[in-house]
């Protein structure tokens, strides 16, 4: 018995996606080609609200509306349009894709939560140093947001003139400044 060839059917080639030719996407972002080019950019919106709706990271979300602002000066006008996402949510991803540095950001076991509250920190070694106790620990992100602000809280009251008169509304360094100024004055 002889085999019979049977010809294979010819499937279209398929367009290779703006996101895989000028970006790599990890799990804590995404890294983007400069040499991008504008049409190419404004596909890859969409398909990253498509993914964000089945659980992506929100990284690729801020990481492509950033690099949409210095590259090209768009912003939430476009990226409203292309995700049907809200401006909050829209907005608060560019914030802490912005704010922690693709080098500072963990993977698992820490979320997304978790980097939101190391964003307040302007400075990447504080963040991770932040990130890093939250992972050996095994906080959850409601344990470290309450860890950073007993620790700024302790940081403020350990600074003297620091912390608010709640009577005045000024730090003890600004009621010295005045009782000066007003002696001064009288004399």
């Amino acid at each position: 018995m002889t085999a019979i060839a049977t010809p294979r059917k010819k499937q279209a080639p398929r367009a290779q996606s703006p996101l895989s030719r000028y970006a790599t996407a990890t799990d804590t972002g995404l890294l983007f080609d400069p040499a991008m080019p504008y049409p190419a950019w404004a596909k890859v919106g969409p398909a990253i609200g498509a993914e964000y709706l089945i659980g992506r990271p929100r990284w690729w979300l801020g990481d492509w509306v950033n690099f949409g602002e210095t590259v090209y000066g768009e912003k939430y006008a476009q990226a409203l349009e292309d995700t049907g996402m809200e401006y909050k949510s829209l907005a608060n991803c560019a914030r802490v894709s912005k704010r922690v540095a693709p080098a500072t950001r963990r993977g698992l076991p820490l979320s997304w939560s978790h980097h939101e509250e190391v964003a307040v920190f302007e400075d990447a070694p504080t963040q991770t140093i932040w990130l890093r106790r939250a992972e050996a620990k095994g906080w959850n992100s409601k344990q470290l947001r309450e860890a950073i602000r007993e620790d700024r809280a302790g940081a403020r009251a350990a600074s003297p003139g620091a912390a608010k008169d709640p009577a005045l509304g000024l730090t003890a360094a600004q009621v010295k400044a005045a009782v000066r100024r007003a002696c001064v004055e009288w004399y």
